[in-house]
């Protein structure tokens, strides 16, 4: 657990304090912190998960050659290992992204773009005794580390074929099938979202579903929409990168990981401010980190271009090209 906690203390907090009442960390100690925590567990127990767990931190810090070694090196131990927390249904603690997804209750119209509608909603009812799973540590990201490390490397056909190997860990992953008619992909107003599936978003077909019409199959674990003619048609570095890092939207959706491969860290509470007495309003990790080139596009990340009853659709903003077209800032795309 404490490496857990100094993971994901680095990968959404400027900085934070690893004890109550201790001067903030900031994330790249926090990190460290991490890699020790959970290269003392391997060493006791080599699971896999331990093993992505350290290089999930070294890739975050931009060691390169230490995540691809931790990335083969968990997949070496189990090539398609998961690991996961259960929910409580009944008796709790449920799953509440569950509930914003898929249950709605009091949340609002939370909705992705329509570029990731086939995905959505990655966790759904199961049972009234249980609750659909989280999984936080997955091979696929091994594959994703030693992915970018071999583009990086200048290595683009090793990362064509190690795409295709985590095309097909993905594909035997399966989908759920579940009634989501309920969804309504209404928006504020009636038919302002795509809900067909003739819809072509962005010049690309597949990727809306129409959900009135029945039983709809999303992926529970892992989805894309990477096929081998995308893989195929790889002719550079940058266009390899931006499969890439569309790939990790598809696969991360709906885990945490999008805020981090935005480069966007959050600031300490008000309450650790005020009675933290080693933490105070303008120290280290009460500024927000928010890249500029985010900052400047902020307010149009969710637009979409769509006509009611109409089979075309586009977005505002390509996420994922602007983070490649700005992967030399320091804030994002570690090995680069």
């Amino acid at each position: 657990m404490n490496g857990l906690a100094s993971l994901f203390s680095g990968m959404y907090f400027v900085a934070l304090p690893a004890i109550p009442g201790e001067a903030p960390k900031t994330a790249d100690d926090n990190y460290e912190d991490a890699i020790v925590s959970f290269s003392s567990a391997a060493a006791i127990n080599p699971k896999a998960e331990y093993i992505l767990a350290e290089a999930r931190a070294h890739y975050l810090r931009g060691h390169k050659d230490s995540a691809m070694e931790k990335a083969q090196a968990a997949l070496d131990a189990s090539p398609d290992f998961l690991r996961f927390v259960s929910y409580d249904e009944a008796e709790n603690p449920d799953n509440v992204m569950e509930d914003a997804l898929y249950e709605r209750g009091t949340f609002d119209d939370l909705q992705p773009l329509p570029t990731l509608d086939f995905l959505d909603p990655k966790y759904s009812f199961v049972s009234g005794t249980e609750d659909a799973p989280v999984h936080y540590l997955k091979a696929e990201e091994a594959h994703l580390i030693l992915l970018e490390g071999m583009i990086a490397n200048g290595e683009l056909d090793a990362a064509q074929a190690k795409m295709a190997d985590l095309a097909a860990l993905v594909e035997s992953r399966g989908t759920r099938t579940i009634d989501d008619s309920i969804e309504g992909r209404t928006h504020f107003a009636e038919g302002t979202r795509p809900d067909s599936t003739c819809v072509v978003v962005n010049g690309r077909e597949g990727l809306v579903l129409s959900r009135d019409e029945g039983d709809v199959a999303i992926p529970h674990i892992s989805g894309t929409s990477l096929t081998q003619a995308d893989i195929d048609g790889i002719s550079s570095e940058t266009e390899a990168l931006y499969l890439l890092y569309r790939t990790r939207q598809e696969i991360f959706i709906a885990e945490g990981m999008r805020m981090v491969d935005m480069g966007v860290k959050l600031v300490l509470s008000e309450e650790e401010e005020l009675l933290n007495e080693n933490a105070a309003e303008g120290g280290v990790g009460t500024t927000p980190q928010i890249p500029g080139f985010i900052d400047a596009v902020k307010a149009q990340l969710d637009e979409i271009t769509y006509t009611p009853g109409e089979c075309t659709a586009s977005t505002t903003i390509d996420l994922n090209q602007l983070l490649v077209d700005n992967r030399s800032n320091a804030m994002v795309l570690p090995f680069h």
